[in-house]
């Protein structure tokens, strides 16, 4: 079992680097985002002694700090989503006139 809670954190941390880097990659991210599931997947399956709680409450405030960088990378790429967009409807506008 501890075994599992160290990747867990592990996979955590990697997940939380991922995020902080500039350069978005999403195909990674993704993939660790997945191997987290089927880690918990793991935790969820088997019965806890009380002697894990407060290993469980760590990886739930990780969890938590990666749902709120998830969000802030979200909106990022929102808004650069948006921009390149209006760019583009922008520059048709601009070729449909003549140019």
């Amino acid at each position: 079992m501890q075994k599992l809670f160290n990747a867990l954190k592990d996979n955590g941390t990697k997940i939380i680097n991922l995020l902080n880097e500039k350069e978005y990659k999403g195909e990674e991210l993704l993939s660790v985002l997945n191997e987290r599931n089927k880690l918990f997947e793991t935790i969820y399956k088997t019965k806890i002694t009380n002697q894990y709680l407060d290993q469980i409450k760590e990886l739930l405030e990780q969890n938590a700090q990666i749902e709120f960088l998830v969000e802030q990378k979200k909106k990022a790429l929102l808004e650069d989503y948006i921009k390149f967009y209006q760019n583009s409807k922008n520059i048709m506008k601009y070729l449909k006139q003549g140019g």
